[in-house]
């Protein structure tokens, strides 16, 4: 077996372990579980694409559904090689071919068969300012990756005066009146916890990346939303 290839980016070292594409692979080979990783990972990016084309809130739900029942239906898969480049093209290809499809026979009924689970009740509308689907699509994808390393890092020293600066927007003044703790203190301690979210982005990023070139272009774009 292979030992993970390990890399240095930003003063710090990370491992490619299981990566997107060893579970892109595994979906196409018929794993359930690899999918519906999948799925959770891209269905806020396909909702807000399909949102920035013009869908109101239902028919873009409706179409975010269809389009992974495809996926799974269809074996849509199979023709996906990490040769051929970024998941992420492939997967909007593929969004394109469908809509293009679905706009054909607008009239027909709705699919039956395999059910897909995608939690897009959470979808709130965030993010739909101007832009292109595609530009829509990164913002998601950016904000989908941030709220996953935060949540990485629940529990962990530092967090709440992380959690009091990112999600309450305090400085270190009104972050240190809340919890009772020297400006001082708070200072290093938010300096601490925003090297350590900053972190958590990279180990969030490797995970759906397949080289460190791929990587560092997506760390620069999507930490490029936290200055």
């Amino acid at each position: 077996m292979t030992a993970p290839k390990e890399t240095t980016l930003g003063g710090s070292r990370f491992r490619f372990g299981e990566t997107l594409w060893t579970r892109v692979l595994a979906a196409k080979a018929g794993a359930p579980e690899a999918l519906d990783q999948l799925v959770r990972a891209y269905w806020k990016p396909i909702y807000y694409f399909i949102r920035r084309r013009g869908s109101t809130v239902e028919n873009a739900k409706d179409l975010a559904q269809g389009f992974f029942a495809m996926v799974l239906e269809r074996q849509a898969l199979k023709g996906v090689d990490p040769a051929k480049g970024k998941f992420k093209t492939f997967l909007l290809t593929l969004l394109e071919r469908f809509l293009a499809n679905e706009r054909e026979r607008a009239n027909a009924k709705k699919r039956g068969g395999t059910k897909v689970v995608v939690p897009l009740e959470e979808a709130a509308e965030l993010g739909m300012e101007g832009g292109t689907p595609e530009e829509a699509f990164e913002r998601a994808w950016g904000e989908t990756v941030l709220a996953r390393a935060f949540d990485r890092m629940r529990g962990e020293l530092h967090f709440d005066v992380l959690d009091l600066h990112l999600s309450k927007g305090l400085g270190v003044t009104e972050i240190g009146k809340t919890l009772g703790r020297k400006p001082k203190e708070v200072e290093n301690a938010l300096g601490r916890a925003r090297k350590r979210f900053k972190e958590a982005v990279l180990g969030e990023v490797l995970e759906y990346v397949s080289s460190e070139a791929e990587a560092e272009e997506e760390i620069r774009q999507i930490l490029g939303r936290l200055r």
